[in-house]
């Protein structure tokens, strides 16, 4: 009682479902080894000692006792089909349960609206265990300031949370702009959009942009040197 409650990693389930495909993987790169590789084999020699040794080849010419046979013994690809389908219903359950790398994604069929709402499940549970941290070395790096003399309460540490990998389209861009431009928005508001959406680099701040903006000579305008 009164001890820390520890959760069940949210990855668990993946973790057993990958060390089965890991067990799977490595049964049918055992089969295709032993049983893959095609084998010569030959019926029909009474003596198999007194039997010259063959050598292979489409520059060679074999020559056998009368009545014997000779073949290749090679395990066909459906031998080992159960496996390969037991791996590929693993791998797409490591898919459902957010090992998304083993999957190819649709994203032609899929609006960004829908990959949002499609990962807020997932996101949610990221976000959770980013703020676990955030607090475990927020609570570290106040333990240090008290020991350093500083005040604690200022020391805080914030992880990023956004993992939507989705920049500013077009279209979107065309709306921020016509609304800083009627006045709608103001210039901060409409840079920090523009930031969020991945048009300019984060470490930019709206003030270094107009004047980089001012200090910019305008497009087609002809050097001193006439170039």
């Amino acid at each position: 009682e009164g001890g820390a409650d520890v959760q069940d990693s949210p990855i668990e389930d993946l973790c057993y479902v990958n060390l089965a495909h890991y067990r799977n993987s490595a049964d049918l790169e055992n089969g295709a080894h032993v049983a893959g590789l095609p084998t010569p084999w030959v019926n029909g020699v009474d003596d198999p000692t007194s039997f010259p040794t063959l050598h292979l080849g489409s520059d060679t010419v074999l020559i056998l006792p009368t009545g014997s046979q000779t073949g290749i013994l090679q395990c066909g690809s459906e031998g080992f089909a159960t496996i390969e389908k037991a791996m590929d219903r693993k791998e797409n359950q490591m898919a459902a349960l957010g090992a998304r790398m083993l999957a190819q994604e649709k994203r032609a069929t899929e609006t960004a609206e829908a990959l949002e709402i499609k990962r807020g499940g997932e996101n949610s549970v990221l976000a959770s265990l980013a703020a676990t941290v955030e607090n475990a070395l927020t609570s570290a790096l106040r333990f240090m300031a008290e020991w350093q003399g500083a005040d604690p309460s200022e020391a805080a540490i914030e992880l990023n949370k956004d993992y939507f990998a989705q920049g500013m389209d077009a279209q979107m861009l065309t709306a921020w702009v016509a609304a800083w431009q009627q006045g709608a928005i103001s210039y901060p508001t409409f840079f920090a959009g523009l930031q969020r959406g991945e048009m300019v680099p984060e470490s930019l701040t709206a003030e270094d942009e107009m004047e980089q903006i001012g200090n910019a000579e305008p497009l087609g305008m002809i050097g001193d040197d006439g170039q």
